[in-house]
C-alpha cells in the first residue's frame, strides 16, 4: 500500500499463489483499516518459470517496450545480481516487475475503464490555424 501511494496507483496485481494464500483478504482488511481503495487483480504466472518471466521482461526493456524510471537502484541491483542457476536470489522486486507485462496484457482495458480522470487532468489548448 505504501508503494501504491508513492507511485500514485490504484491498481494492484497479486500473483496467483499469493492471491490464493489469502494476500487479497489481507489487502482488503488493510484497505479498510487505512480508508484506502485499490483495484486488486490476480496475476497468473502464465505457465512460465521465474527465469522465463525475467528473460521476457528484460527483452522488453532492451527493446524499449518497457522502461524503468530514473533512480531505480533496487531494480538494477537485483537485475545485475540475479543468477539463474541459484534458487536463493534476492529478486522479489524484479519478479514483481516481470509480472507487469502479464498484468497489462490481461487487465489494461479494465484498468483504463476504472481510471477516474477529473476535468482538470488534461488541459486543452486552442490551436488557431491560418
Amino acid at each position: 500500500m505504501e508503494l501504491c501511494h508513492r507511485w500514485n496507483t490504484r491498481c494492484v496485481g497479486i500473483e496467483t499463489g499469493a492471491f490464493q494464500l489469502g494476500i487479497k483478504l489481507l489487502f482488503d482488511i488493510l484497505m479498510k483499516a487505512h480508508s484506502q481503495s485499490f483495484f486488486v487483480y490476480e496475476v497468473p504466472h502464465m505457465n512460465r518459470s521465474k527465469v522465463e518471466r525475467l528473460a521476457a521482461w528484460c527483452a522488453a526493456l532492451k527493446q524499449k517496450i518497457w522502461t524503468l524510471t530514473e533512480g531505480d537502484q533496487v531494480i538494477t541491483h537485483q537485475l545485475i545480481s540475479f543468477d539463474p542457476l541459484k534458487t536463493n536470489n534476492i529478486d522479489d522486486v524484479i519478479d514483481a516487475c516481470a509480472m507487469g507485462p502479464v498484468m497489462k496484457e490481461l487487465y489494461m482495458s479494465e484498468i483504463m475503464n476504472q481510471h477516474d480522470m477529473g476535468a482538470d487532468t488534461y488541459q486543452t489548448t486552442k490551436v488557431i490555424g491560418n
